[in-house]
Formats: C-alpha cells, sequence, structure tokens
C-alpha cells in the first residue's frame, strides 16, 4: 500500500501543477502584455541597445520607456488578479519586505499604488517579485542581497565566484566596520576585490541595539556584491543602507567615521544666541576642549574673543579644525 501511495505522489503533484497553470488562463493576456512591455522595455533600462545615433536613440528609447511605463502602470493598478498577487506577496520573505511590515503607531502600511510601482520597476529591472530580491524602504524600490548575488552568478562566462568578511568589530556606538573580499573569473582572467593592497573594502555599518551580527554581515555583503556588479558590467545600484550615513572606504574604518563626524559637526547652529555655548558644545561631542581650539586659531580664549569672530571661524575654518582634532585622535588609536 505505501508503494502504491508513493507512486502516486509525482500524478498528484502534476495535477497541483496543471490546476495552478490552468488558474492563470484568465490572466494569461494580461501576463504576455506585461512580457512583452518589459521585453521591449529593460534593454533599454540597462543600456544594453548600441546606439548608432545618440540623439534620436536617445528620444525614441524615452518615449519607449515612458509608453512601457504607463502601460504597465494601468494594468497593475487595475487588474485586479495582479493587484491580488502585489498584495499576497508583500511584507512576506517569499515575496518581498518593506519597512512597514510591522506597522507602528505613527505609520500606516503602503498605500497599494505605492507597492505597485515599485513591483513595476523591479519587473523593469529584471527582479523577480517572489525570494526577496527587492525590498520597499522610504517609499522606494531598493535591490536586496539575494538578486545581487544571483545577477553575480548568472553573468555569462563568469564562474568561480567566493566571497568572504571578517567578523564585525564595533567602531561607535553606532556604527561596527566589516571588512569584504571576493574572487571570480570570466573566462580565463580572474580578478578579484578587497583583496590587494589598495583595494581593501572595509565598511562601516550603522547599528541600533538589537541589531545582530548576521544583520551587519548581510548588509555589508550586500555593499559588497554591489561593488562587484560595478566591477563586472558597471552597474550601479542604490543602496538601502545608504539611506543612513554610511559609507564605503579604503582607509582604516576609525578614519572614516571621524571625518563623517567632523562633516556633520560642521553644521553648528551658529545663528543661536549663545554661541559660544553652541561652540563648547561641538567641542565636548568633538572629544577635545576650548584650550585646544584657541591654540590652533591663536586666540587668548573664548570668552574674550567676540561672537562674530567665533561665527567667522565655526563657519569658515570649523572643518579644517575638526580635521585637524581628529586626525590627531586617530594616530594615538592607531599607537594604542
Amino acid at each position: 500500500m505505501a508503494k502504491e501511495k508513493e507512486k502516486n505522489v509525482p500524478e498528484q503533484t502534476a495535477d497541483t501543477a496543471n490546476s495552478i497553470s490552468n488558474s492563470l488562463e484568465p490572466m494569461r493576456e494580461v501576463i504576455d502584455k506585461i512580457v512583452k512591455v518589459v521585453d521591449e522595455c529593460s534593454p533599454i533600462i540597462k543600456q544594453n541597445i548600441a546606439k548608432n545615433n545618440a540623439i534620436s536613440s536617445s528620444i525614441r528609447e524615452t518615449l519607449i520607456l515612458a509608453k512601457g511605463i504607463e502601460i504597465l502602470r494601468n494594468i497593475f493598478r487595475t487588474n485586479e488578479a495582479v493587484k491580488a498577487t502585489i498584495l499576497n506577496l508583500a511584507d512576506s520573505p517569499l515575496g518581498f519586505l518593506t519597512d512597514r511590515a510591522k506597522k507602528k503607531k505613527s505609520e500606516e502600511k503602503y498605500q497599494y499604488n505605492e507597492l505597485a510601482d515599485c513591483c513595476l520597476e523591479a519587473a523593469l529591472h529584471g527582479y523577480r517579485w517572489y525570494g526577496n530580491e527587492f525590498n520597499i524602504i522610504s517609499h522606494k524600490f531598493y535591490p536586496a542581497k539575494d538578486r545581487k548575488y544571483r545577477h553575480i552568478v548568472e553573468t555569462p562566462r563568469l564562474h568561480n565566484f567566493e566571497f568572504g568578511n571578517s567578523a564585525p568589530k564595533q567602531i561607535t556606538k553606532e556604527y561596527s566596520s566589516v571588512s569584504c573580499w571576493a574572487t571570480w573569473s570570466i573566462g580565463d582572467k580572474q580578478y578579484d576585490i578587497g583583496v590587494k593592497e589598495g583595494d581593501f573594502l572595509t565598511f562601516s555599518i550603522r547599528t541600533w541595539d538589537d541589531t545582530g551580527m548576521d544583520a551587519i554581515v548581510g548588509k555589508a555583503l550586500s555593499k559588497l556584491f554591489s561593488r562587484v556588479l560595478y566591477r563586472i558590467d558597471g552597474t550601479l545600484l542604490p543602496e538601502a543602507t545608504d539611506i543612513m550615513p554610511e559609507e564605503i572606504i579604503d582607509e582604516p574604518v576609525t578614519k572614516a567615521i571621524y571625518l563623517q563626524k567632523a562633516i556633520t559637526e560642521r553644521q553648528i547652529p551658529v545663528e543661536k544666541s549663545s554661541v559660544k555655548g553652541s561652540l563648547n558644545e561641538k567641542l565636548e561631542e568633538l572629544g577635545t576642549d576650548s584650550e585646544t581650539f584657541c591654540k590652533f586659531f591663536h586666540i587668548e580664549s573664548i570668552e574674550t574673543s567676540s561672537d562674530e569672530a567665533i561665527k567667522s571661524l565655526l563657519v569658515n575654518e570649523w572643518s579644517r579644525f575638526a580635521n585637524n582634532v581628529l586626525d590627531m585622535q586617530l594616530a594615538k588609536d592607531e599607537k594604542r
């Protein structure tokens, strides 16, 4: 009896597949229309069409793409079967994730038209609606790590793709660093990134109290895959993690954090009535004091300087001073 049941399994699977395929029959015309538009528009977006006449070709492609988006948007927003599919896949690891999956009191889930437009963009760029290949964050479409990996390994003639990373290292309360590298071959030629001196990749990753190690590594690898794709075919992808101030650097990550902070601290609210009080706060945040500030600018003291003089230094010279302080801090750190 058990053997008879096992024999029936393939038949049941085939019957199930046929029933699913049959259920899509009413959508066949819509599916064919979507595929036709995507097939015509995708090469334009990927810039894979040879341009014999740059001006006329550009205008022609723009009009084709605009019309294609118009057709797809109309289908995605009005066809009930397509709408049901998108809503079923939204906020699921089996489909695609958004930053509104766990609804907060202060925000609502995305409207359907917002989901539809992001799915439209995903379709034109060759991203699947399933398998978490893209995310919707801050109302925008962003490629996910899994799709970047698929793009790499499906590149024609590319083989032996290998990658790795260091363990995350906490740099500040808000940032951790992860070093990454990758090697691959295209035909008989070998390539690498993050391996040779002068080409090291160390990413600073924004973290929160509940950010786990796997999440930190995942963000770093996503950035790595983006850089690999850029090396392979010039593909430049937006990063979901770039919404926060995170940067790729080729120097020690501490240098990036210091410089980043210097740039941030340059935005001092000099319009405040208490200019000197504001300066003292910023000096404290930067990890220095008024004595260092005065020595650098050869002034007697902050108290004896006029507000206008301090304002001028904050607006015109703060960045130079902050970078000097941070370079000294970096030198001390490297000696430890």
